[in-house]
């Protein structure tokens, strides 16, 4: 248990632990999206994606169905801004909008098979990307930091919708 003892160590040494560990997620974080940048750049280039627009369409992977102007909120862009994204993603067939079956005032966004089909590709090549970076760890640390991320998990995301 080599590996909990040094967590511990670091602990204990560390006035300011949670912000020693941000700087360790974030550099793992860029090590990965800097090893991965140029297969990410070629494949939004490929499908014309621009940054905005990614972004729009990895948020409705998850609110699938939001209206614009939560994307609008969720993304920190103005609804009119929001409103062309999402104009030029219909008309690339990456998304499609449908009124809200209780208030026909509002409009829902929800991808489309193709959308749905280029986020699911970039996913696939985000987790390779993590696997080859998760890979070079010693098994007993991959089970040890498994556990712990595990653990953590669910203090993480229960403020997340």
């Amino acid at each position: 248990m080599l590996y909990a003892h040094s967590i511990e160590m670091f602990a204990m040494i560390s006035p300011h632990a949670v912000q020693e560990l941000a700087v360790l997620f974030a550099k793992f974080s860029g090590l990965v999206t800097m090893t991965g940048i140029g297969e990410l750049l070629t494949v939004l280039q490929s499908h014309d994606i621009s940054t905005p627009r990614f972004a729009v369409l990895r948020l409705l992977n998850t609110k699938d169905g939001a209206t614009v102007t939560t994307i609008a909120n969720e993304l920190g862009l103005t609804v009119g801004s929001t409103s062309q994204l999402i104009d030029r993603l219909e008309v690339d067939g990456l998304v499609h909008r449908v009124e809200d079956e209780t208030d026909r005032r509002v409009r829902r966004v929800f991808l489309n098979e193709r959308g749905s089909y280029l986020i699911n590709q970039l996913k696939t090549m985000r987790m390779r990307q993590l696997e080859d970076q998760l890979g070079k760890l010693p098994h007993d640390l991959i089970v040890q930091l498994s556990a712990t991320l595990a653990a953590a998990f669910p203090y993480i995301t229960k403020d997340v919708d």
